[in-house]
């Protein structure tokens, strides 16, 4: 599922979905060409909310998850998300995802 609004010709953000778990997501992508790649997480406001990514990178495709926490490792609120890859040949947007409710299970021993 490509779910972007817009791209560049070198990096392919490729899918966002949820976990089993839904408290955690899935990002892959890929790029065809090595340099300095980006990718972080912004609200509905634009403001970038996490990092997940920013280093220099080789060609290859890469996935990795993430757990729907903010830079201090504090789980954000529910409401609309999007996922932003960047590299020096350009970007890609998500569509907006959205995070529910997450439930708190406790177990009692």
């Amino acid at each position: 599922m490509n779910n972007y609004i817009h791209g560049c010709s070198t990096a392919d953000l490729d899918t966002v979905t949820p976990t089993r778990l839904y408290s955690e997501w899935s990002i892959r992508f890929s790029t065809s060409s090595s340099g300095m790649l980006n990718l972080a997480i912004y609200d509905i406001a634009g403001s970038r909310v996490c990092t997940l990514m920013q280093e220099n990178v080789s060609v290859g495709r890469f996935s990795l998850i993430w757990d729907g926490c903010d830079e201090d490792a504090a789980m954000l609120p529910q409401g609309v998300y999007f996922v932003r890859l960047r590299t020096p040949e350009g970007e890609q947007t998500t569509l907006g995802f959205k995070i529910i409710q997450r439930v708190n299970m406790k177990v009692w021993l």
